[in-house]
């Protein structure tokens, strides 16, 4: 009887040590999957490390002649940002996560430093 005690801890315990294993897979994909969307850290940044591409907030769109506002810029940020958040907190799947995500969005959208996301 004891030695299926044994077995059953020695089960629990690779199955955890798997899970764990499998987390830190999901969470080099996605780092490699960051880097490899074309973060630079040359781009020129405006006084709060935000990127833009233009003097005065106003970035260029495809067609040249159109400008979109800055405010509008920095809402596509944050929505890059949070839909980054959400893949980090699909995989963690903790309400602290959420929660971070969240309020970085909202700090996002708000101008205010961004926190880290620590879950």
């Amino acid at each position: 009887m004891r030695s299926i005690l044994e077995e059953r801890d020695n089960l629990r315990k690779s199955k955890q040590e798997l899970a764990e294993v499998r987390f830190g897979l999901r969470y080099l994909r996605y780092l490699r999957a960051a880097i490899k969307a074309g973060f630079n850290p040359d781009q020129p940044r405006d006084e709060i490390g935000r990127w833009t591409d233009a003097p005065g907030g106003a970035v260029s769109e495809a067609t040249g002649n159109v400008y979109i506002s800055a405010a509008r810029r920095i809402e596509s940020d944050c929505d890059a940002q949070y839909a980054k958040d959400k893949l980090i907190c699909n995989l963690v799947r903790t309400p602290l996560c959420w929660a971070q995500a969240a309020e970085r969005y909202g700090a996002c959208l708000s101008g205010r430093p961004i926190p880290q996301l620590r879950f």
